[in-house]
Parts: C-alpha cells; structure tokens; sequence
C-alpha cells in the first residue's frame, strides 16, 4: 500500500504487481490501447492496472503519451506507477513532471518511483521538492527516501527538514534518515536534533 495524507485525511492506493497468465496478458496488450483513450476513468485505470498485471512492457510508450492528456488524478497517479513497474529507466522525465502536478496523490506516485530507480538526478529532484511540498505526508515520504541515496544534496535537504519543518513526524524523519546515511556529515547535522521540541527528535540527537 502507498500511503499519504491530503487535506488531514489518508489515502492509500493498492499496487497490483503480480503475474497472471498468457491469456490475460495477450488481452491486455491487444485491448491496451483503445481502452485507454475511453471516457470513463474507472475504465482507464482498469487498463492501466492490467498493464501492470500481465507485465505488458509494450504500453510503456503509450502510458508516457497518456500522461499529459490524462485528465484525472487518479488515473495520472496510475501511469506514473505503470511506468515505474514496466519501464522505469525511460520514465525520468515523467516522474519529474508528476513531482510537480497539482494532485497530491500523483506526487506521491512520483515520489516513490523516483525513489525506487534511484541515482543522483532523482535524488536531487526529491530534495528540492521537499522544501516546496505543502503536503506533510508527502514531506515525510521524501525524508524517508532521500536517506536510501547518501549524497550531500539529500543530506543538505534532510538537515533544513530536521531544523525548519513545523510538523514532528517529518523532522523525526529527516533524523532518522540522516542517521541511516551515517557520513560524518549526515552525523554532524544530525546534532541539532538534540534541541527539537519533540522528545522523540531529540532521542536521536543524543545518540
């Protein structure tokens, strides 16, 4: 499950990746495309999610297509996790356009994926959307990843998390994340926790 909050209230969105059998896979590739370009959204989606099921790596091209065009969040946020699942190396440029949609549901999906494929241009995109994200969820979610990439941009983005962010759970985040990098400067920065508000920030400043 992905889990985010927007507007005080949690979402979480099932991701469907699992194998199924040749038989749903030639459907889902021969119905692929014209199901996409449906009016029903609920209808989209389905076919997104069988993309993802029978491993169709052919709707790759057509799901980057499909994302400026796409109307709904939903179904936008769908695509982003498609293409992460089937074609993750020629969705760079997508997952940075999600990172700035209007939907908070669709960041979140961009959030993952660029955390999951990893590298230095993702981990800089993480960092400098967390200064801008509105959504505290999502601020959490970025903290959680930029300490998987160890590089002195994610620390730097962790360290004005851990001092300036007005909600707890994130700043206990960015501490967390900044230990799990563990370089002298992760650790350094690390120190100022020792003078959070919350007990549970200043826990891990005194380790």
């Amino acid at each position: 499950m992905s889990l985010f909050r927007r507007g005080g209230c949690c979402f979480a969105r099932a991701r469907a990746w699992i194998l199924v059998g040749a038989s749903e896979l030639l459907c889902a590739g021969a119905a692929f495309s014209q199901t996409l370009s449906t009016s029903s959204a609920e209808q989209r989606i389905e076919a997104i999610q069988a993309s993802i099921r029978a491993r169709d790596f052919a709707a790759a091209g057509g799901l980057l297509s499909a994302f400026n065009m796409e109307p709904a969040p939903s179904a936008r946020a769908w695509i982003v996790d498609a293409v992460g699942a089937l074609a993750p190396a020629k969705g760079l440029a997508l997952f940075e356009k999600a990172l700035s949609d209007r939907d908070a549901e669709v960041r979140g999906a961009a959030v993952q994926a660029l955390g999951a494929l990893g590298g230095p241009r993702a981990a800089a995109d993480i960092a400098a959307a967390l200064a801008a994200e509105k959504n505290p969820g999502l601020r959490h979610a970025m903290a959680f990843w930029l300490g998987t990439f160890k590089d002195d941009a994610s620390v730097e983005a962790l360290d004005k998390a851990l001092g300036s962010d007005p909600v707890a759970s994130v700043r206990l985040q960015a501490a967390h994340s900044l230990k799990w990098i563990g370089t002298e400067n992760a650790k350094r920065r690390l120190k100022k926790a020792a003078s959070d508000p919350d007990a549970r920030v200043r826990g891990l400043g005194h380790e």
